[in-house]
């Protein structure tokens, strides 16, 4: 059996195998939840967090019912909520962060160590749903801070080191970019008007790509 990730299209649903799994899925343990889409803006912290919240519930009933109603010799068992917090609310209870707001961690300290509370104990869960096997948990990368990214075409592009192609076209963006009217400028404004959201909806680039400081 397998079930896709979040880079499945929005709307999608042949995104296991055999095809009828997902009505399988949902038939016994509710709706499947692929994605988490929330962002956060100043006041949304809870938003996010209640996301988090929804997406394991949905996933600890759906891979419990997979362990127990499938038949496997290999099972690999994702929480992609982990990472989402990392992008999203890093900055609650980490005191360092220039983001980090006192009053906002005041409110939402609780709420974010019970979510890596719960994350333990359904894990513990899967764990214990497959007594006979081998386990390994594993992070498919670390988790830290971000302050700010580098964009590595950015930084050849002005050393030199990229060439473009000579056409009105390019040499049009080349000319925007230089001014700051750029994807990244553009996400920025969607990021204060509350669409920010739409970026993982749709599969739309990255969070937040700082092309400035690079020298």
């Amino acid at each position: 059996s397998l079930v896709g990730d979040f880079l499945t299209p929005i709307g999608a649903r042949d995104f296991t195998w055999p095809p009828g799994l997902l009505d399988e899925i949902e038939a016994a343990t509710g709706p499947f939840q692929l994605y988490h889409v929330e962002v956060y803006r100043k006041g949304r912290a809870g938003v996010v967090l209640d996301e988090l919240d929804r997406v394991l519930e949905a996933n600890r009933r759906a891979n419990l019912w997979l362990l127990a109603n499938k038949p496997w010799g290999f099972a690999m068992l994702h929480v992609w909520g982990t990472d989402r917090y990392g992008h999203e609310l890093w900055h609650v209870l980490d005191s360092s962060h220039p983001d980090h707001d006192p009053a906002e961690a005041a409110i939402f300290r609780d709420r974010c160590l019970a979510y890596w509370r719960r994350v333990d104990q359904v894990v513990g869960e899967w764990i214990a749903a497959a007594p006979d096997a081998t386990c390994i948990v594993l992070s498919d990368h670390g988790f830290g801070p971000i302050h700010e990214f580098l964009v590595f075409n950015a930084w050849l592009l002005r050393k030199g080191w990229i060439r473009l192609k000579p056409n009105a076209i390019t040499l049009l963006k080349r000319s925007l970019w230089e001014l700051g009217i750029s994807p990244a400028a553009g996400y920025r404004w969607a990021m204060r008007l509350g669409f920010a959201r739409m970026r993982l909806a749709a599969g739309v680039g990255t969070r937040k790509r700082l092309l400035e400081r690079i020298n």
